[in-house]
């Protein structure tokens, strides 16, 4: 159960980000090797955001025949694969923690 728990946080790390545009919050990660079959081609969030009835081995097809569209529709929320996620995000946070106590303006 660890196992899958841990490879589920990394997916759920990336999928989406606070952004003020919803189209912008689903990322796209094009590595397509094993982590892309472990998450059922999930890394082509923004892709199945769009098109959820698809089915996910349809998911890399339907992106890369429509890539420039999809990457605008994020705007730019992209990484190469998990490798560079890893190198990225290794020792610094993604996203500041917001504080409960902080009040927004």
């Amino acid at each position: 159960a660890y196992c899958a728990m841990s490879l589920l946080k990394v997916r759920t790390f990336l999928e989406h980000r606070a952004h003020e545009k919803p189209r912008a919050r689903t990322v796209v990660i094009e590595g397509q090797g094993l982590w892309s079959f472990l998450f059922l081609n999930n890394n082509f969030h923004v892709v199945h955001h769009m098109h959820p009835n698809v089915s996910w081995y349809k998911l890399p097809d339907l992106y890369q025949r429509n890539r420039d569209h999809y990457l605008r529709r994020n705007q730019g929320y992209y990484f190469a694969g998990y490798g560079s996620v890893f190198l990225k995000y290794l020792f610094r946070a993604k996203d500041p923690v917001p504080h409960p106590l902080r009040v927004r303006k």
